[in-house]
């Protein structure tokens, strides 16, 4: 192919650059992990395509993940929100911005409970403690105690709008504020362990293998129990986005089981994963991990792959934003051992981190101009202040074709920039793709036009 005028770079099958300046740098930041297919198409000067066979690449996590060893120090239950991590250090709440120096924070009394579990939802860190002892913070430095009932609470979950206290021999309770606890009949008489929400319905599994569920988006207005079958204990559950996950155990070793909906379960050895005992579960964005004798990661629709395998023995799990965090405590050695694994951070990540608060969603609208804050990032505005939209020139070329002016010098290499048209502002209908500058209308009398950007994710 001779007088190449521009290369296109194609990813998963996705248009994401293009350049028409020889060499033809077209350069792609990957923002998730996993195998990817990538071909190049190259267009001539008579418009005649041309696009090799694609190639696979394989985007993997840090090779050198950031391990840390801390003396005389016993971590346990480690927590991250609001920009901090929370855990119990030496038997006492404290705090961190970098996992290495730590904080006691104020208001912990060790005798007045012990911390079973801490986890933040709801904008704020909660703790399920004995004696009935619940705690809570929004900075995980200034806590809160409350006594509520007198068994020990195991987890706390959220769930629209309310926060789930799940403890021993059955004990359940909710709140909408954090302060006015209302304990609920007792439905099952067995230890209830763990809760986990998806938008649609919450569980929470019992030490005996049952599963209590809440689901008024199907119509239940209180929990129902259902038994999980071919187990005969249930320990960790989580939501990963798509389905419902509760590790359990057989005579054979342990067990995995999965619903979408929470009523329909099926399931499968763990050794099917590599491992046969899970020590810990956690979500990531869309990973789901597995802690055992080795590190595994599944995404939605693929297979597990491994990540590690483990010499320290790691007991606990916690995500931030962008990073896993194993903890393994030593007591030959009385030192705890945290390894860090960080995901790709794709540019609108990074920029949002420096421009936004930490609760602060793509899709939001922090200054109420009417852009999101992606909108923000795509079109280079200040998402603190009231900006006009975008602002698209167009020039006649020729009767039946109209050129843009794309607004931006440098497009983000994470967004897709569409032209819209529409003739009555009711129905709009994608054109093209920026960077191209040209369309063809044909012989349509009146046609208005806009830009629109959208986030991709390879």
């Amino acid at each position: 192919m001779e007088h190449v005028q521009r290369a296109e770079l194609w990813v998963g099958g996705s248009y994401v650059t293009e350049s028409a300046t020889y060499p033809f740098d077209l350069r792609w930041v990957p923002a998730t992990l996993g195998s990817q297919s990538i071909s190049v198409r190259t267009i001539d000067i008579h418009g005649r395509s041309a696009e090799p066979s694609a190639i696979q690449v394989s985007v993997k996590w840090d090779s050198e993940p950031l391990k840390t060893t801390l003396p005389g120090i016993k971590i346990s239950h480690l927590t991250y929100g609001n920009g901090r991590w929370v855990a119990l250090v030496n038997g006492l709440l404290n705090w961190s911005t970098n996992l290495t120096t730590w904080t006691l924070g104020s208001g912990f009394e060790p005798s007045a409970g012990s911390v079973q579990a801490i986890s933040f939802s709801g904008g704020s860190f909660v703790t399920a403690e004995s004696g009935g002892i619940i705690r809570t913070s929004q900075d995980g430095i200034r806590w809160t105690v409350r006594k509520v009932g007198r068994e020990t609470w195991n987890a706390v979950g959220f769930f629209q709008n309310e926060w789930i206290a799940v403890g021993k021999h059955g004990a359940m309770a909710v709140t909408r504020d954090l302060q006015n606890w209302t304990q609920l009949p007792t439905l099952a008489d067995a230890d209830i362990l763990r809760v986990a929400a998806s938008p649609e319905a919450v569980i929470a599994i019992t030490a005996d293998a049952r599963v209590l569920v809440f689901a008024p988006s199907f119509g239940a207005n209180s929990w129902s129990l259902q038994s999980l079958p071919q187990s005969t204990s249930a320990r960790l559950a989580v939501w990963d986005g798509k389905k419902f996950v509760i590790v359990g155990s057989d005579r054979m070793g342990d067990r995995l089981y999965f619903s979408t909906d929470a009523e329909k379960w099926t399931s499968s050895s763990a050794s099917a994963t590599g491992d046969n005992v899970i020590r810990a579960m956690e979500t990531l964005k869309d990973f789901l991990f597995m802690i055992g004798s080795r590190v595994i990661y599944q995404r939605p629709n693929q297979n597990w792959t491994r990540l590690l395998n483990l010499v320290e023995v790691y007991t606990e799990a916690a995500p931030s934003e962008n990073s896993l965090v194993l903890v393994s405590f030593s007591e030959f050695e009385n030192a705890t051992t945290l390894q860090t694994f960080h995901l790709p951070i794709s540019p609108y990540e990074r920029w949002a981190a420096v421009n936004l608060p930490p609760a602060a969603t793509e899709s939001g609208d922090l200054d109420n101009d009417g852009l999101t804050n992606f909108d923000e990032y795509a079109f280079d505005r200040d998402p603190g202040h009231f900006d006009a939209a975008p602002r698209l020139e167009i020039k006649l070329s020729n009767p039946s074709s109209v050129g843009f002016l794309f607004p931006l010098a440098s497009p983000r290499s994470d967004a897709r920039y569409w032209i819209d048209s529409t003739v009555d502002f009711k129905r709009w209908s994608p054109e093209m793709i920026l960077p191209r500058t040209t369309l063809d209308i044909g012989s349509l009398a009146h046609r208005f036009f806009r830009i629109r950007a959208e986030r991709v994710k390879y």
